[in-house]
């Protein structure tokens, strides 16, 4: 539960987020943020999914047990930025293409 809690307040820092911003965007309740970051409580899974939702990360990265890179990370947010400008009807041929590059390396 501890991890967790790291996990999302090590997120929550690389975006700038107060624990206020954080439950405002995840429509939760900010002194249960507090808590679950603090491991008094443990958030259920709907809880983490709006919690990963509002960082903008995968749930499976609030409950990944490796540090996560500062390097991959801002990477991530770049090519979460750059896809949320591709339209929808082009996302399946950009995944491709990433599929395509990736499997080169």
């Amino acid at each position: 539960m501890l991890a967790v809690a790291e996990r999302i307040r090590h997120f929550r820092h690389l975006r700038s987020y107060s624990q206020e911003a954080l439950a405002l965007s995840a429509n939760l309740n900010p002194a249960h943020v507090g808590q679950i970051e603090r491991g008094l409580k443990c958030p259920t899974i709907d809880t983490l999914c709006r919690i990963a939702d509002a960082l903008g990360v995968p749930v499976t990265a609030l409950l990944s047990s490796a540090p996560p890179s500062e390097h991959a990370e801002a990477c991530a947010q770049r090519i979460r930025s750059l896809l949320a400008d591709v339209p929808e009807d082009k996302l399946e041929q950009v995944l491709q293409i990433m599929e395509q590059v990736v499997g080169l390396l």
